[in-house]
């Protein structure tokens, strides 16, 4: 009897071990999992903040005001309508400050509603431009 004792010591011993490292494993996997996860989290949320810094309320004033003082800058005036919780800007841009009026317009932060261009003539193009405020 002592002796199957004995023989059962090591056995005990070496399945206790074997599961003690699978428990470790499994830990370590999933220590790694939510590590993953709270990596992407964090990531998210930094793109979130960064997303809101560009399209809040504060920003958006901004970057329309920023837009009128562009078209001042270009000598554009336009006649601003304002419908529904939206501010439309018509105005006409001649030859030679269409593309860079346009380009600095569409490729600014302000969050457009409404966007129509239609030629007038060879020199002259009306476009409308509707910003939510």
């Amino acid at each position: 009897m002592n002796s199957s004792f004995m023989k059962a010591i090591p056995l005990s011993v070496v399945s206790l071990l074997v599961v003690w490292l699978a428990a470790a494993g499994f830990i370590e996997y999933k220590t790694n999992q939510i590590e993953k996860e709270y990596q992407e989290k964090r990531a998210l949320t930094g793109q979130y903040e960064s997303l809101k810094r560009i399209w809040s309320e504060k920003s958006q004033k901004r970057a329309l005001k920023k837009f009128e003082t562009m078209l001042r800058l270009y000598r554009v005036t336009p006649t601003i309508q304002k419908r529904h919780g939206q501010k439309i800007f018509t105005f006409t841009l001649e030859k030679k400050n269409a593309d860079t009026v346009l380009n600095k317009l569409l490729n600014s932060n302000l969050a457009i509603s409404l966007f129509r261009a239609r030629r007038i003539d060879d020199q002259h193009l009306e476009v409308k431009v509707g910003v939510s405020i």
